[in-house]
Order: C-alpha cells, then structure tokens, then sequence
C-alpha cells in the first residue's frame, strides 16, 4: 500500500509540474517573423557523444567575407522544468512546442536534486568538458539586417576551466565538432534572431554529455560587448536520435540512480515504474513503455513539411560570455 500511494503522489505531483510555467519563456511564437519559412541552412553533419573537449581541432571552413562582431562561449545553459518553459511554436501549427520540458519534469520525481540533468550540465560547464562556442558574423551587435551564426563545440587549449569565462579566453574547435553549422538572422536593437537552421547542442542525462542535432532550430538573445543574456535555443531532434541516443541515455542515468540509491523508498519507487520485470536493471525498453514518461517520448513537430511529426521538441535558456575562437 505504501508504494502505491507514492506512485500516485508522484503521478500528481508530476502532473502539476506540467503545467506549471516555472521560468519566463523568453520568445513566444513570432520568433523569426522576417526570416520566413524556407529550408534550413547549415548541412546536417553527425556528431561525437562524446563531451566537446580534445586537443586535436577539426579544420573551420574558409574565412567568411564579415568579420566577427562577437564570439561567445557558453556558461550557463538552463534546462527546462515543464512544457511550458522555453517553449515556441515551431512548425507553425499553433502550438508552442517543449517536449524536453514534459519529460525533465517527469525524471525530477525520481532524480535528487543532486543528480539532476540540470546539476549534471552545471558541472560539466564548470569543469570545461562542454563547451559551446557561437561566432556572430555580422557588421554589428547593435544592428545587423544580415547575420551569420556559426557554431562549434570548443576544445579548452590550456586545459584550465578556471579561466573559461574570463571574457578573453581563447578556445580551439574540437576534432568531434562539425564546422558547416550556421543559421541565417539578423541583430535588431541589440537583439538577435537566428535561425531556422541545424545546430548541435548537448543534451545532459548523465555524466557525459549525450550532442544531439536539432532541425529547424532557433538562437535568440540580447548582445553586448561582454557576451549575450536572456538567451533561448529550440529546436527538434529527428526521432531517429531521441530512440538511439537520448532514451538509451536517460535508461543509463536512471539505472544508475537504480542500482546506487541507499534510499529504500526510492528504490522501490524506481522497481516498481521502471524494472516490472524485477530483473534488477532499467533498460531502454523499459523507458518507453514507462507510463509516465513514455506517453511524452514521442514526436510532436514536422520538420520536413510531409505534415508527420518526425522529431521531437526541445527548448533552453543560456547565456554567453565573449571570448576568443583559434582558426576563424
């Protein structure tokens, strides 16, 4: 009796969670009102999961023809706590769109907050084993009818995180990062507008980041010289990856959470939602058919225009500080 009355306060609690907009959501469907709608820019090359670091540096295309206005890397990304945070509206159908949202809300009823995506990516932004760097081409940071994003995973050439955000560093391009992501926009008052485009991004479900590719993805975020704040990144990833990296990636970190707890009420929480067949392991199979989860692992946006959903939604905040990029 007593686990079933943890399993429906968990349930309600959860449900609660999905519709608590914790968080302002920083865009709202209009993000790129006079970008249009037309393909993506920027090729969709595979990546590495492993964490955007190395010594080795991929070779960046050629010297584009705009210098840089401001180059960026990353120190803080914000994950979302429902559906509702961070959310937008990305196949033009009228819905604001934030899968990952529904999914991180239903993990934080059996993740400590210590264990927590959001801990997780707080450390490995601190430790430098994810770095994300963005190089703004464009005339300007105050106003720019033409910009060019690029965007790179970052290789730490010192080896020193201490000194990540100094506002002065300089990064090399790691060998796992593609070089032929760019998104179209332009900067108003400040402002910029990116996309629609593909852009890699990290997803954290455990102690390695797992770097997934998202269609149809968007960047926003308010500029000055010293970096960019109120920052919102969506985007899709193409099912094909949620099922081959994310879901094995969240059956890894919940099986940790599993097999390491000392805390037997969780346990048996965990035994009783994710291990029906009590062989002592969660597995990925287990993840989908998971009735609280799996209902949210599916997709919810057309990025081809076939009017099948074909990837699932994902939005978060970040904010940038200017730094240095070797080789562009």
């Amino acid at each position: 009796m007593k686990t079933t009355a943890l399993i429906t306060a968990a349930a309600l609690a959860f449900c609660l969670g999905c519709s608590d907009d914790s968080g302002t959501t920083q865009l709202d469907g209009s993000l790129l009102p006079d970008l249009g709608t037309g393909g993506e820019a920027g090729a969709d090359q595979g990546t590495s999961d492993q964490g955007a670091t190395g010594d080795q540096q991929a070779k960046p295309d050629t010297k584009p023809s705009v210098p840089s206005a401001l180059q960026l890397v990353v120190n803080t990304l914000t994950l979302p706590k429902s559906g509702t945070q961070f959310a937008v509206d990305l196949d033009g159908n009228g819905k604001k769109d934030n899968q990952l949202g529904n999914i991180l809300g239903a993990l934080a009823a059996f993740i400590p907050a210590k264990n927590s995506p959001q801990s997780q990516i707080d450390a490995q932004i601190k430790q430098g084993s994810l770095l994300l760097l963005f190089d703004l081409l464009a005339k300007s940071i105050v106003n720019a009818t033409t910009l060019t994003l690029k965007m790179y995973l970052g290789a730490d050439l010192d080896s020193n995180a201490a000194d990540n955000f100094s506002g002065t560093e300089e990064f090399g391009i790691s060998s796992s990062s593609p070089t032929n992501l760019s998104m179209p926009g332009k900067i108003t008052n400040g402002v910029m507008n990116a996309g629609p485009g593909t852009m890699t991004v990290p997803i954290p479900l455990g102690t390695t980041p797992t770097n997934v590719s998202l269609k149809k993805a968007q960047a926003t975020g308010t500029l000055k010289s010293t970096g960019l704040t109120a920052g919102q990144i969506n985007g899709a990833i193409p099912f094909t990856d949620v099922n081959s990296k994310l879901i094995p990636a969240m059956a890894t970190m919940l099986n940790d959470q599993y097999t390491t707890t000392t805390d037997t009420t969780l346990k048996n929480l965990l035994k009783t939602l994710f291990d029906p067949n009590g062989d002592g392991k969660i597995t990925a199979k287990e993840i989908t058919g998971n009735l609280l989860i799996g209902i949210f692992l599916k997709a919810d946006v057309d990025t081809d225009g076939d009017k099948k959903m074909d990837a699932m939604s994902v939005g978060m905040g970040f904010t940038g500080v200017s730094c240095k990029i070797k080789g562009t």
